[in-house]
C-alpha cells in the first residue's frame, strides 16, 4: 500500500448518526516520501533513547509518578497555590496548618 494515496477510513451513516469506520492496515507499507521516512527513522531512535533511558531508572512507575507531581505543582504556581513538592507528598495532617488556613484543599501523593 502506498502511503501517499492511504485513507484511514470513511464515515458509515447508521440509524440518526455517522460513525467512522477505519481501514484495515494489515498491509505492506510503500513510504515515497523521503521526509515521513526520515521522521519515522528519529521516532524510532527516539523510542530507543527512551527505552534505554528506562532501563536505567530502577523503579520506572515511581519516577513517573514523581515527574507528573513535579509538574503539578508547577501548574499550581501558574494558578497561584503555592504548593510545594514536599508537601504533595506527604500526609495531609503533616502540612503546616498556616497553610491550609486559606480554604484550600490539598492533593497530596500519599496514599495510607
Amino acid at each position: 500500500m502506498n502511503i501517499s494515496s492511504f485513507n484511514s477510513g470513511k464515515f458509515v451513516q447508521r440509524l440518526q448518526y455517522k460513525s467512522f469506520e477505519p481501514t484495515l492496515i494489515h498491509t505492506q507499507w510503500h513510504l515515497d516520501n523521503d521526509a515521513v521516512a526520515m521522521l519515522l527513522s528519529q521516532a524510532d531512535q527516539k523510542l530507543g533513547e527512551l527505552n534505554a533511558f528506562s532501563q536505567l531508572i530502577p523503579d520506572v512507575d515511581f519516577f513517573i509518578k514523581m515527574h507528573v507531581l513535579k509538574e503539578g505543582t508547577k501548574s499550581s504556581r501558574i494558578e497561584g497555590t503555592q504548593t510545594d513538592i514536599d508537601e504533595a507528598v506527604q500526609k495531609e495532617e503533616y502540612i503546616n496548618p498556616e497553610k491550609k488556613t486559606t480554604g484550600r484543599r490539598y492533593k497530596t501523593m500519599y496514599k495510607p
